[in-house]
């Protein structure tokens, strides 16, 4: 017999002629080199693992419903109650700061801490 004519089963190890030998897939990149009666056996091996396995229907859920809600108040803007200090608001990007009315004089520009601007710096009044 020659070799190149035959192949190797690789479950029961018996030598097969080149015709009779069957692909089965082993993973995604191998496949097992199969005779025919191992090739059947593990095709029906296959089909009970899968009906057993197969996949159970998904429980319906329940439909969520978009509810909108009422916007909240806006924020209060809490007013310094301590005289020494003078509470300002940034209108370019909402920070509110307090600026020490003592060191108020020595500051030649007024600026927000934040963002660095002046050109929108007003004062905090009760609600935004």
């Amino acid at each position: 017999m020659e070799i190149r004519k035959t192949r190797t089963c690789e479950k029961c190890n018996v030598q097969v002629p080149l015709g009779k030998v069957k692909f089965y897939p082993r993973d995604d990149s191998r496949n097992w080199l199969l005779c025919e009666a191992c090739a059947e056996k593990m095709k029906t091996n296959r089909m009970k693992q899968s009906a057993a396995l197969a996949p159970q229907p998904a429980p319906k859920k329940e439909m969520i419903k978009n509810v909108v809600q009422p916007k909240a108040q806006s924020k209060n803007i809490i007013v310094s109650t301590d005289p020494s200090y003078d509470t300002k608001y940034c209108n370019r990007c909402h920070y509110q700061f307090q600026i020490d009315l003592d060191s108020k004089n020595r500051v030649k520009k007024m600026v927000c801490p934040y963002c660095g601007k002046d050109d929108r710096l007003g004062f905090a009044v009760g609600k935004r």
